[in-house]
């Protein structure tokens, strides 16, 4: 409810804003108008759990854009839009017109139930298969009738797909063995593994919830641990600690850490992990089959990677050597999605799928900026020389000597007047 009311309030501030600035007849004020609209807008973000996108909103848009626009209208002198006369009369009606089309279309759209502003929209259902069933070779998967991934060998697994929400009947047809299959419900936001084990002839079907969500604990990574051998009725997971070898007491009770106990065909929860090398161990039930968990070359070691969510398998594998099914592990890495608003997300989603309307929103951002100078640019008369920014008299000088002297000095033919006789003064040459 708190967080409805900041809403409210701060969308209400953001609105009134933006008003403002489309009002205000000086371009400074319009700008900061501009610039706490910008300031609502990250503090939204901030309710939406993104707190990279908030900082941006304020560093880049709020601080350096906007600066760049005051800039722009200081520099031309333009602080005042009423002066003189409207040069653009066209926008005002066709801003109120676009504006009242906009709350037309949104109005009929929350009313008529086009749009349901409570329920966030929800994502398709995702699956991949895994084949961990000895000597089937390399399988096809149909959804109800429809191929979903074909030729997955052994040991390996299929990209995700998306499937609508419903009820499926999954078949699987192996290149050794028949057909089989099973039924099965996939909800809408779920990511699911669908693990096919055992041996050709005996081959099971087991659905293992994914979570691909970035781990809360940073530096971390997601493991869940799956039984894939039905040749043991339990399989325990150990942490052999840092000397990788699995201790037991004196009456050979094993002493190590059990992380879990799986019966054939179980997942245990998902376990979050800093990233580093673990040495992890299967442990049947009477320890007479110990199975190290190994990433890469490693040998005898794990390495966990941050930010991933990996699925870690217990299955059996037929040996060229022998020809006889020995127990075997397989691991499955897949990377955490990103959390919402974090630079990675905002960076994957930029360059793939939102990078032509991000290229437009910076045509049209270059486009504003040359509006804002067109808009705020006023005709100044042009700069004239020095000879004509001389002071102008009221009086031509000429017209002032004239009405001294008593005749045109600029005609050269006129006769010179004489001085007219000063009182008490004697005439020259007496």
């Amino acid at each position: 409810m708190t967080e409805l009311w900041l809403f409210i309030i701060v969308g209400a501030i953001a609105v009134f804003a933006a008003v403002m600035m489309l009002l205000s007849e000086n371009a400074v004020y319009s700008a900061l108008y501009l610039i706490l609209t910008m300031g609502c807008i990250a503090f939204l973000f901030l309710l939406l759990d993104a707190p990279f996108l908030a900082m941006v909103q304020i560093t880049v848009y709020a601080g350096a854009i906007m600066v760049l626009f005051v800039f722009v209208i200081m520099l031309l002198g333009a602080e005042r839009f009423g002066a003189g006369r409207p040069r653009f009369r066209w926008l005002t009606p066709l801003g109120v017109v676009a504006a009242l089309a906009f709350l037309m279309i949104m109005g009929l759209g929350v009313l008529s139930g086009g749009i349901d502003l409570q329920t966030p929209p929800s994502d398709a259902p995702q699956l991949r298969v895994i084949n961990l069933a000895a000597d089937s070779g390399p399988i096809d998967v149909y959804a109800n009738d429809r191929l979903i991934a074909s030729g997955i060998g052994f040991n390996s697994g299929s990209d995700f797909v998306t499937l609508e929400p419903g009820d499926y009947e999954i078949s699987i047809t192996p290149a050794e063995g028949e057909t089989f299959g099973g039924s099965f419900t996939f909800d809408p936001d779920t990511v699911q593994a669908l693990v096919a084990y055992g041996s050709a002839g005996d081959i099971a079907l087991s659905v293992i919830p994914a979570d691909f969500s970035t781990p809360e604990k940073p530096r971390s990574g997601r493991v869940t641990f799956f039984n894939a051998n039905p040749d043991y009725s339990t399989v325990t997971v150990y942490d052999l600690g840092p000397n990788g070898e699995l201790d037991t007491n004196t009456q050979g009770v094993v002493t190590d850490r059990v992380i879990a106990e799986l019966a054939p065909g179980e997942a245990s929860e998902p376990i979050l992990y800093e990233e580093g090398i673990y040495r992890w161990a299967f442990v049947t039930p009477n320890s007479s089959v110990i199975q190290r968990i190994i990433s890469g070359d490693t040998g005898r070691e794990y390495r966990l990677e941050r930010e991933t969510s990996q699925l870690v398998a217990f299955a059996n594998e037929r040996s060229i050597i022998d020809d006889q099914l020995h127990p075997t592990s397989a691991a499955f890495r897949n990377e955490a999605a990103p959390a919402f608003g974090s630079p990675m997300r905002i960076g994957r989603d930029l360059f793939t799928r939102f990078l032509l309307p991000f290229e437009l929103v910076s045509l049209l951002l270059l486009v504003a900026m040359i509006g804002a100078i067109v808009l705020t640019h006023r005709e100044e008369a042009r700069v004239r020389d020095r000879a004509a920014l001389r002071r102008r008299v009221s009086r031509p000088l000429a017209s002032v000597i004239a009405s001294q002297v008593g005749r045109d000095i600029s005609k050269p033919d006129a006769e010179t007047p004489a001085l007219p006789p000063a009182e008490g003064r004697t005439p020259a040459g007496d």
